[in-house]
Order: structure tokens, then sequence, then C-alpha cells
């Protein structure tokens, strides 16, 4: 058998580097692809300027995506020419025409450019009851993409300053508060990590009015209800496809990181890729579902379980859910001898609902390519329960606790500093109930690149 050599050589595209805007991006987030880059391909950052404001710092979202979020406007923005001004407001023709006496509306409309005055109400100096602070009340209407494991809304109809620093979500039998993340504008977002049968609880921090008031009027928590439910007993509607070989696991291994280990145990190829609702940007790896189609004369009508190991980008995101399932799992939603006929069909209605993985094994971690004594990554699997993630720690045998970070998918990632060594304890903690597992010594001092090593513990 031959001998082969490799050497690592610089790329050259004969082009110019080309940037594709990802899926998921809107006036308040850019995801793009980086392609066509010359040289050796190593990219230390990338830097986003506007045209309305300095350089952004981007932060790698995976692979060759880079990210950033852009800062938020008031209902609209006006760029360009406008911040030529300290504060400029490019008002609506209606709100331009109120600015005039009764008849001079087009008159004043036509001078186009104006000076005026403004001001904004101090809420310090500002003490009304709710009751005069929310004449009407306030109105949150259910985004698109929503779902019984995604919940996003706008926010309407806030008086007062109309600022909004920061919304928290709760729900009976949840041990406490958990805050939303402003996903652009009035638009709030939330990954809800589990069903539940009871409404949810909306608290609103407005600005620093409600923050005063909670402080000095405990009686004035301001808190809206909405009936808005996430039954995990239930079954939802979504669509499904199928990649890679008929009776394969799909990609080898995907967005995840978790390699050709899909194939093995205790996943048997029964994966699948995910769109945006379903990946969330790597933070939805590992996550368990139950899956079956009952539309096609090819369906057994009986559920299968899946985990989401892949992303499904581009098209997959025209559908709220989406499931791109390996060959493997498509086939086995069939009755037995069906498989071809279903897979033939290429793209199916399927039901969906999420369910707490159970591996019937404890955690392991697999030590990634790139580690150093400087740097350990890993790949956490088997993860029991709703495989979310809130935060990963890892304690060297000579130092305190260090904080990871995720790198993509189930990969985390940590910077080892003054040669701290092994062996290395991992504490993993869950994102609602704050529960939390820790592995003790489960990582060798002498460990190498590719190696499982096994804990005693799971959620």
């Amino acid at each position: 058998m031959g001998r082969l050599e490799n050497r690592r050589v610089k790329c050259n595209y004969k082009s110019n580097i080309k940037f594709r805007i990802d899926s998921g991006s809107n006036p308040f987030y850019l995801a793009s692809v980086v392609g066509n880059l010359n040289g050796y391909g190593d990219v230390a950052h990338v830097e986003l300027k506007p045209s309305n404001s300095d350089w952004v710092p981007m932060q790698r979202s995976w692979g060759v995506t880079w990210k950033a979020d852009l800062k938020d406007s008031q209902k609209d923005e006006c760029p360009g020419l406008c911040n030529n001004d300290n504060i400029h407001f490019d008002l609506s023709g209606k709100a331009f025409g109120y600015l005039a006496k009764t008849g001079h509306e087009e008159e004043l409309r036509n001078a186009g450019w104006i000076d005026i005055q403004y001001t904004t109400r101090n809420p310090f100096y500002i003490w009304v009851s709710c009751a005069m602070l929310f004449d009407f009340k306030i109105a949150m209407k259910i985004d698109s993409g929503s779902n019984p494991y995604y919940l996003a809304m706008a926010v309407e109809n806030v008086n007062g300053d109309g600022e909004i620093d920061r919304i928290d979500i709760t729900a009976q039998g949840w041990k406490s508060w958990a805050p939303m993340q402003r996903n652009w504008g009035e638009t709030w977002k939330f990954d809800v990590p589990f069903g539940t049968n009871e409404p949810f609880s909306i608290s609103y921090n407005l600005f620093s009015i409600l923050i005063s008031l909670l402080i000095f009027n405990h009686s004035c928590f301001c808190i809206e209800l909405i009936n808005v439910t996430a039954a995990s007993d239930s079954f939802f509607n979504s669509v499904a496809t199928w990649y890679g070989p008929p009776n394969g696991a799909g990609s080898d291994g995907g967005a995840c990181g978790l390699g050709y280990d899909i194939e093995n145990d205790p996943y048997y190829g029964f994966v699948s890729a995910g769109n945006n609702n379903l990946f969330k940007s790597g933070a939805g790896c590992g996550a368990c579902y139950e899956v079956k189609c009952i539309n096609n004369n090819a369906c057994s009508k009986k559920p299968i379980r899946v985990t989401i190991t892949d992303e499904c980008p581009g098209s997959c995101n025209d559908d709220d859910i989406h499931f791109d399932l390996s060959g493997k799992a498509f086939g086995a939603l069939a009755y037995p001898g069906q498989e071809y006929n279903l897979r033939n069909a290429g793209r199916i209605s399927l039901q969906y609902r999420r369910v707490k993985c159970n591996y019937k094994s404890n955690v392991k971690f697999k030590i990634v390519p790139g580690s150093n004594p400087y740097y350990l990554a890993f790949v956490v699997e088997t993860l029991n329960g709703y495989g979310d993630i809130a935060s990963i720690e890892l304690q060297p045998s000579n130092s305190n606790w260090v904080s990871m970070q995720r790198s993509f998918g189930v990969t985390w990632k940590a910077d080892l500093k003054y040669a701290q060594k092994g062996p290395f304890s991992v504490r993993i903690t869950g994102p609602e109930s704050k529960a939390s597992i820790t592995a003790y010594n489960v990582i060798p001092y002498d460990w190498k690149i590719g190696q499982f090593y096994y804990s005693n513990v799971n959620f």
C-alpha cells in the first residue's frame, strides 16, 4: 500500500471574496458566509461597517459563517443623511401634517425640512399609578415562526416612554422567571425548552418607570397573561424531507459536530437536520423529537425518535418547522416494504413533538482536533433530558472552574491559561431548572484527540 503525503498550500480561487447572506438575517441581525478567501483561509476576526456607525466586530457563528447584532432603532430607522444632524426625526406624512395648524398641513409638508423641538419625559419625575400609566392594555402579537418550542411576539401599545428594557416569562411549575431576548425592534423571543399546558405570564420592565414601581410599590407589577400553550403530549404539524444515502445517516456528522458517531450507538442513524427553528444556531443540537407521518399511503403512522444533529439551511426555512431526516429515519416512517415508495414522495407532511432524550447511558466527551495544552475542546454526547445546555464549566486539577464557550453545535471550548492541567472535571447546567450535573475528573491529564471519555452522571 502506498504512502499518502500531504502539505498545506495557499488557496487561489482566481476570484475575489464573496459574501452570502445567511438565513435568519433581519434588519437587526446579520449573518454572512465568507467564501473564496485566498491565502491559507484562516480568519482571525471579521468587522462590519454600517453606513451610519463605526466598525462592529462580528462573531463566528460556525464554520465560515460570521454574525453581528445591529443596533436597534425606534419604530423605523433613518440612515444616511439623517445622521448629519445630532437628532433627526423622519416623521410619517400623517405625523408631519399634525404639526401644522388646521388647514395648513399641505403647506407644511411642502417645506420638506423643518426645525422642530422635542422632549422626552423623565420617568424619575413622574409618579403615576399603573392605571394611569396604562390607559390601554398592552397588546402582544405572536410573530410568524412561533411554535410550541419557540415563542416570538411583538409588543404594542406601550404607554409611558415606550421603551422596554426587559421582558421576563414564566409559567406554572417553573421555579423562576426567565429573560426573553430582543429579536429585533419591538419583537422579543424565547426558546421554550419543554412543553407546558399552562398559560405564560409576562412581566415588563418598561425602561426605569416600572423598575421604580416594582421597588417602591409592590402592589403594582403590571403583569399580563397570554394563552399560548406548548403541550408536550400533543403532536404538531411540520414538514419533512430526507437527504444522504437512502439507508444512511444523512451527512457525515453535519453542523453539530458529531461526525461519524451518528451512525453508531446510541443514534444508529436515526437523526435529522433542522431548520432555524430547530437548529437554533447550534443550541438545538442534541434535542430529541418523536415524529410520524399520516398523510401518505406508505406511512405506518407509528412515531419514531430522532435527534437533531445537523442544520437544514436555505429553503427549509420557508416552513415554520422542517425536519430534513436521514434516509434511514425517513424510511422508518413507512410500513415494512414501503420505504422506497415513501422516500420517492420526497416531501411529506409530518407530525412531531419534543420528548426527553433517554440514551440509557451516561454523558460522554470526545476531544476534538485542535486541542492542545493551552486550548481544550470536546463534543458532548448522549445527554439525557431535553438536551439544552445553558452553560458548561471546566475545572482543571490546579485551578478554579473555567467557563467554556459553545464553539458550534455540541462542541464546547475553553482557553487554558498558565498551563492548567488535568484531570478535568466538567459541570453541565440546564437552561430552565438550572439543574446541573458534575462529572468529576472525567478527562485525564494525558487526554488524546479523538478519544471518548465516559462519565458516571447524566440528567
